[in-house]
């Protein structure tokens, strides 16, 4: 199914794309969180449509990456497994 309805693909070997299976990811260490800080929400807004410049994006990001690490250390230390993020 994959780029059937694209006429410049149709003489392409795209099985090829899909003959070996990806790699499994390392396991995480234990003790380690994963922070996912929605980068996508502020860049689209602060960058695209407010025309602020990098810099305060990324800013905004590091805000967003230290909130979610500190709820996470304080659901830990309350008991939890720090998953609220993943």
């Amino acid at each position: 199914a994959f780029a059937q309805n694209i006429p410049q693909m149709s003489s392409k070997h795209t099985e090829a794309l899909f003959a070996l299976k990806s790699a499994m990811p390392a396991p995480r260490k234990p003790g380690l969180t994963f922070i996912n800080p929605p980068v996508q929400q502020v860049f689209q807004p602060n960058i695209f449509e407010q025309s602020k410049d990098s810099a305060t994006a990324l800013r905004v990001v590091n805000e967003m990456i230290n909130k979610q690490l500190a709820e996470t250390k304080a659901a830990i230390e309350a008991g939890g497994d720090g998953t609220a993020y993943q």
